[in-house]
């Protein structure tokens, strides 16, 4: 019995409940637990990658604990893919309703907290905006599309505090809410307020 589509890598199958070598059908050491995740899991040699609350990775050559990278969201379907070094996200996978939703997500994860977030958000919106004027996207106004990103950041910051509350999942002994909410804040606020 298996949670998840099985994934070949290599000599093994991989699926959520178990590992099995693909020649002889024995079953394979395979200590993934996730939170939680409707998602299907995605192989390259060494990383799997799924999700689990968040984008939830497993270092298959180490195999001890699965890892969460902030606060990105994947989608339900296969939208985070390890090949050639990188883990690739789909960009349409956020979606949050809102016009901006995705740019103002995918820029949160990038962007590291600290003092010149805020700044940097807005440049970088500001020249996302540039250049979707210049692709022709002339109904969506520069005051409105960075208004929408700042909706998306506190829709991220609700979403963390709800995850938080509703699933168990193990942060390196963190908590969700003290690992992603001085990114939120640093990226909200030209100063966030200290703790």
């Amino acid at each position: 019995s298996y949670g998840s589509r099985p994934v070949i890598n290599g000599r093994t199958v991989y699926a959520e409940g178990g590992a099995w070598d693909i020649a002889t059908g024995q079953q394979q050491p395979f200590g993934l637990k996730r939170s939680y995740g409707c998602g299907v899991l995605a192989c390259g040699r060494d990383l799997m990658v799924f999700r689990s609350a968040t984008l939830g990775y497993f270092d298959l050559q180490v195999q001890e604990n699965v890892e969460s990278f902030g606060g990105m969201r994947p989608g339900c379907w296969i939208n985070a893919i390890p090949a050639g070094g990188l883990v690739l996200v789909d960009f349409g996978g956020m979606g949050s309703g809102r016009p901006a939703g995705d740019v103002a997500y995918l820029l949160s994860e990038t962007i590291p907290p600290g003092p010149g977030a805020r700044d940097t958000f807005l440049r970088l919106c500001r020249e996302y905006h540039v250049a979707l004027v210049a692709a022709g996207v002339d109904d969506h106004p520069l005051d409105e599309f960075l208004e929408d990103c700042d909706i998306v950041l506190a829709l991220q910051a609700y979403r963390t505090v709800l995850i938080e509350g509703a699933y168990e999942a193990d942060y390196g002994g963190d908590s969700l809410a003290h690992l992603w909410g001085p990114r939120i804040g640093s990226l909200l606020c030209k100063e966030p307020p200290d703790g």
